[in-house]
């Protein structure tokens, strides 16, 4: 009887030491895990982040090559009259060693005389006002009367020899080209991207963006928020960010 209790506690005793066996290697396997999880997740959103820096800066670097091409064309042509033949034949043949299409001349009036012979007023745009004011300019998309599509312009004042501002010199990008420019190379080709405004528009996008109710939506904000892909307070830090 003695011996069989002695065996009863003994048992007791191993089959209580592999239960707090057991639930140690469970916390420690779902510790393993959640770890080995969060790592993953903060690798991978590292490597995201690296990658939109470059290309940012990729995209920084290209877009600068251009506003200082066209500023290079406009210090030429204010030395002559800004609509004169050779100034027009001049920003034709731009289109020959740049993506710009529908390259301008615009005075202090809004005038614009295009590479195409086509003559418009534009004294109403943004971009032109923002030029005027001595800005390197990137406009929003926008849908362009020339072209009949959405186009991005980019511009710069023209200079006079005193340094006076006599006019704008700009050119438009097809959102198909600067999105190539934006997206060439990015992320070995898996996964997609975008770019959007600080207002959280959608600018343009690569092949692989399939969601057709994201790419519907007014604006990112609007799309996280009606499909629950982010909290209240994630989507409220994603904007603060996005301004910053």
């Amino acid at each position: 009887m003695k011996r069989k209790a002695i065996y009863k506690l003994s048992f007791k005793e191993y089959l209580k030491a592999m239960m707090i066996f057991i639930v140690f290697i469970m916390i420690c396997s779902i510790s393993f895990f959640f770890y080995i999880k969060k790592d993953i997740e903060n690798e991978s959103v590292n490597k995201v982040v690296v990658k939109t820096e470059k290309q940012t800066e990729s995209l920084k670097q290209y877009i600068d090559i251009q506003y200082r091409y066209l500023e290079g064309i406009g210090n030429h042509i204010s030395q002559q009259d800004l609509f004169c033949e050779d100034n027009i034949n001049l920003i034709h043949s731009i289109k020959k060693y740049t993506k710009l299409e529908n390259v301008g001349i615009i005075d202090k009036n809004g005038e614009s005389h295009y590479d195409n012979g086509a003559v418009k007023n534009v004294s109403h745009r943004e971009y032109f006002q923002e030029a005027l004011k001595g800005n390197r300019v990137l406009s929003a998309p926008l849908e362009s009367v020339i072209a009949g599509k959405t186009r991005v312009i980019i511009a710069v004042p023209i200079y006079d020899q005193q340094k006076e501002i006599v006019g704008v010199i700009g050119g438009s990008y097809d959102i198909g080209d600067l999105n190539k420019i934006v997206f060439r190379g990015i992320y070995d080709g898996k996964g997609s991207a975008f770019l959007v405004s600080k207002e959280g528009q959608l600018i343009t996008y690569d092949n692989a963006v399939k969601n057709k109710d994201f790419l519907a939506s007014e604006s990112i904000y609007s799309y996280f928020a009606e499909y629950n892909v982010l909290s209240p307070d994630d989507l409220q830090s994603l904007k603060q960010k996005f301004i910053k």
